[in-house]
């Protein structure tokens, strides 16, 4: 009788435990599809535009500024205090940032949303079919028969 409970214990588990990594598995690439949209929002040409709008405005103000940083620089060495290397310094660091700032978010909301989906159906199972579960179950009851 034991071995009976053993069984029945081990396979309902085992169905328990795929239903419900079916149905968070599910979930997690239902919201990855919700993503995967907010991503496509930065294909529209509308929100391309906008992009491109405040890209354009901060090279403007990236030039500005780099204006600003030589002749303060040059009021800098007048005085005797000028250090070009900070000068340059700030002007790469405005550069770099000019560069990448309307880049680097959308590919790390991409990233982030690819990961997630991935994640989620690796870590549930989603996907996995009843088949294989039985047959996982069958490899182990086998197993558990053998050491009786």
């Amino acid at each position: 009788m034991f071995i009976w409970d053993f069984v029945a214990a081990t396979v309902l588990d085992q169905l328990v435990d795929w239903f419900y990594g079916q149905i968070v598995g599910f979930l997690g690439n239902f919201f990855a599809l919700m993503g995967n949209m907010g991503v496509e929002l930065f294909e529209l040409e509308w929100v391309s535009a906008i992009i491109l709008f405040f890209s354009r405005l901060a090279w403007a103000l990236f030039t500005v500024s780099v204006v600003v940083c030589a002749f303060e620089c040059g009021i800098e060495y007048s005085t005797g205090r000028g250090n070009l290397q900070q000068c340059g310094m700030n002007i790469i660091k405005g550069f770099l940032a000019v560069s990448l700032f309307t880049v680097v978010p959308v590919r790390l909301y991409a990233l982030s949303v690819s990961l997630q989906g991935t994640f989620s159906a690796g870590l549930t199972g989603y996907g996995r079919s009843i088949g294989e579960v039985g047959q996982d179950i069958i490899t182990e009851l086998s197993e558990i028969q053998t050491l009786s």
